[in-house]
Parts: structure tokens; C-alpha cells; sequence
């Protein structure tokens, strides 16, 4: 079987098996390319989508999945996480900022103990 007929199969079972998963994937495209210019690949699109459908998400009452972003700096994740709701107009994601100095067990420790 040539590659571009297995993408073709795989990308018809991703709609038809992972279809919330999907649809998110698709709005993210959209909004990459729309805001950022960004491009993403069919093949990128069918490895996120896996990846999500391998997580497990629990779905609120929006449709959508809430996530965290943890990173070094003042209100860095403060920043991206703000910028994400907003062109998201959801807020979806929480953030959690750590100081430069704190390392990723306490990072992991501290996340644990909020969430």
C-alpha cells in the first residue's frame, strides 16, 4: 500500500473513531494558521489527534478539554495561558508559574499539590 493511500486510511478512521478529537485539532489548525501564519501537516494533524484521544480527556460542559501550562518566569505561563483564552474566547487553559530558580521535581511537586 503506497503512503498516500495509508494516510488516506488512517485519516478516514481518525474522523470516523476520534471525532471531538478531531474537530479540536481542526479549530487549532484553523487558529494557528488564521493568527500565527502556521501551517499544520495532515500527518501532524492525525499525531495530535491520536494524542489526544490516547489521554483520556474529560470534556466540560463546553466541549473542551481544560489544561494547565506550568512555565519558568513571572507570569509567563500567566502570559501564554491569557493570550490562548482570549483567541480561544474560552478559557480553557489555567496557568501556573514558577520562579527561574525552582526545579522540575518541585515544579511536579507543587502542580500536584494545587490540582
Amino acid at each position: 500500500m503506497n503512503k498516500k493511500k495509508l494516510i488516506n486510511q488512517i485519516e478516514h478512521d481518525v474522523v470516523e473513531n476520534y471525532q471531538a478529537e478531531n474537530q479540536l485539532v481542526k479549530q487549532l489548525a484553523e487558529l494557528l494558521n488564521n493568527k500565527l501564519d502556521v501551517s499544520m501537516s495532515t500527518m501532524d494533524e492525525l499525531l495530535l489527534t491520536f494524542y489526544l484521544g490516547s489521554q483520556s480527556i474529560a470534556w466540560n460542559n463546553d466541549n473542551f478539554p481544560r489544561a494547565i501550562i506550568v512555565a519558568h518566569g513571572y507570569a509567563t505561563a500567566s502570559s501564554i495561558a491569557n493570550v490562548a483564552n482570549r483567541m480561544l474566547h474560552k478559557n480553557i487553559f489555567e496557568a501556573f508559574d514558577m520562579p527561574l530558580d525552582t526545579s522540575i521535581e518541585d515544579i511536579a511537586k507543587k502542580r500536584k499539590s494545587v490540582y
